[in-house]
Formats: structure tokens, sequence, C-alpha cells
């Protein structure tokens, strides 16, 4: 990963790799994913060149030394939505609760967005008969992508615009079937989308309807709208627990069972769950002083916001995620709130 140059420019002269990711294990045929947790020696610049649109991933292989592949990197604006349907009856004559999570990300360096959709697995909430097609309308009803997403057979592609002709699109298929996270199988369905700014603006200012439908005798449909997603939570896996999500901010499993509903033992993936509390910056607060009421390292206060460059200067309004240290946090008269044990 690179900084400071956008799409057009170079890799300024004498500057290295901001974060090297090591080499990627590639099967033919197949999607590869990749996943590492790594802190660059600058994060701050990183943190601004991405806010910039000035930051770039790059990858070389053993015939391009000097670089195969080059992709801007930046932050999107997401938005979601948990996608609830009528519930059915089973063969077994058991009732099915079918669910589905759905994000549009929206680029802030074009007029693009990108859809994703993700249905569950489990037998207490699988989707009738298989998903044939979905659809992102807008609130009059009209198709926001240049066709229908099919997911009869294939799962997972882009359509990108052609240059010769802005009116067609070439579609690149990247993944069939379901993706493979662990033990566990995700049915994932994804389109990324050159839109018009107007397209765009609506989206975000109406939101927009995304329409799940199957190939069961009934033409069962699943829809829901889509808002923009809530700060400080992340998506279940079948590998996350309270537990998991605690250890990885320095909290505990009562602390993150205390931020949402259900029992705390419960394990349903793609539901959101809080892992802190968002804390609206006011007029007069510091990053300092947020550290000393909830008794925050400034570590800490950067692993929960790695999107904010500067702790030392927040703006009015800035979203942070707190993990209070209740045997530190401060109440409104200055006093501690919990009394450490004797």
């Amino acid at each position: 990963v690179f900084g400071g140059a956008t799409a057009d420019q170079i890799k300024p002269s004498g500057s290295g790799a901001m974060l090297s990711l090591g080499v990627p294990h590639m099967t033919p045929g197949k999607t590869s994913t990749m996943s590492v947790r790594i802190v660059p020696d600058d994060m701050s610049a990183l943190l601004g060149f991405l806010a910039e649109g000035r930051a770039y991933a790059a990858i070389w292989t053993s015939e391009n030394t000097d670089g195969e592949l080059r992709g801007q990197l930046g932050a999107p604006e997401c938005y979601e939505s948990r996608i609830v349907g009528t519930d059915w009856t089973n063969s077994g004559g058991s009732l099915v609760h079918p669910y589905a999570f759905a994000n549009i990300l929206f680029s802030k360096m074009e007029a693009s967005y990108a859809v994703l959709l993700q249905l569950a697995t489990d037998d207490a909430r699988l989707f009738p008969g298989e998903p044939v097609q979905a659809q992102v309308n807008d609130v009059m009803g009209a198709s926001l992508l240049p066709s229908a997403l099919s997911t009869a057979s294939d799962a997972y592609y882009y359509r990108r615009q052609r240059t010769d002709d802005p009116s067609l699109f070439d579609t690149i298929w990247l993944q069939s079937g379901v993706v493979n996270r662990g033990d566990a199988e995700e049915k994932v369905y994804a389109v990324g989308h050159m839109a018009g700014m107007g397209v765009v603006n609506g989206l975000k200012a109406q939101g927009a309807n995304v329409v799940i439908m199957s190939n069961s005798p009934d033409n069962y449909m699943m829809m829901a709208n889509m808002s923009q997603a809530l700060p400080c939570r992340q998506l279940i896996s079948a590998h996350d627990s309270l537990f998991t999500m605690a250890r990885a901010r320095q909290s505990d499993w009562l602390t993150v069972w205390s931020l949402n509903e259900g029992q705390p033992d419960s394990r349903m993936t793609l539901e959101p769950r809080y892992y802190a509390h968002p804390f609206v910056v006011q007029t007069g607060e510091t990053g300092q002083g947020i550290m000393e009421r909830f008794g925050m390292s400034e570590k800490e206060l950067y692993n929960n916001n790695p999107a904010v460059g500067d702790i030392g200067a927040l703006s009015l309004g800035t979203v942070l995620c707190v993990v209070p240290n209740w045997l530190k946090t401060i109440g409104g008269n200055g006093q501690k709130i919990c009394a450490a044990p004797n």
C-alpha cells in the first residue's frame, strides 16, 4: 500500500511502501482472499492519504516486477439493511424466519456504488428455494442497476462501464457458488456499478429498496429499505462471540452485552452488534479530555477509531467509538463512577 498519489499520478520519487502485506497464496481458477492485521509506521499519514483519495494498493508479479495491478483506496460511505422475510414452514414442519443483510457502499472518489448481499445459511433462517434475482430500486420502483443481479449460477461479479461506449458494461465474474469462511459457508452476491451523480445523491437522500426474489412456487420475495450504517458495530460471523469482540477492543463481554439486545451467548451470523458506545464530539471537547473522562489510552482510542487521523484535532460532530474503563471513568460530577476494589 502506497500513499501520496492520485489515480493519474505515479509514485512519488523516493517513497516506499507504507504497508507490505506479504505474498498472497493463489489457487488457479479460484478467487483468493487475504486478510492481515498490520500497524503502519505512520498511521496518521496513511489515514490522511485515504481520506484524500491518494492511497493505492499495488501488486507485483514475477513477470512484471514494476507492478502488475494498481487500484486507488478510499473509505466509502456505507448504507445497510437487515432484510427479514415472511415466515414459512419447511418440509419438517418447522417455522423458518428468512434473513439477509445488505450493504451499499458509495465511493467518495467517483459516482459509483457497490451492492453486497449476504444470505443466512442456518436452517432457522433459510431463504425458501434458490434466490434467482436481486434488484436495487429507488423509492419509485425504478431499477438502479444496469440489469438485475442474477444469483442463479454465478454469485459474485462486477459490472464495469466500458470506455468506448458508456452505455454498455462488461461483466467480470469473480466467484461462483458460496464463499467459504473458515468452517462456515455464506452465500454472498455483489455487484459494482457506475452511476450518474444524480442517482447516487438520490440514493443517499431517499434510500433504496433491496429486493431478493426466489424460484419457489409462490415466487417468494424479501424487501427492505437501506439507511445510513450506524457506527461502532460489526457483523457477527460464525467465529465471533461477545467474548471475541470484547477481547479485540480491550473490553469485557458484559459491556458488549449491555450495548446489544438478546441473549449473551447468541451467535446469529450476519447480525450487527455494537462493540463500543458511539460518542459525538461536542463544542469544547478534546481527544485528551475524552480519553481522561472514559479512562482510555491513546492506543485504545485509535484501535477503536482507525478512521480518525488525529485524536488531537477532532472536529465538532465527529463520532468516536468509546469503550470505557469503568474503574477510571469520570462522571459529570468529576468523580470516578466506580470505586477501586480494596
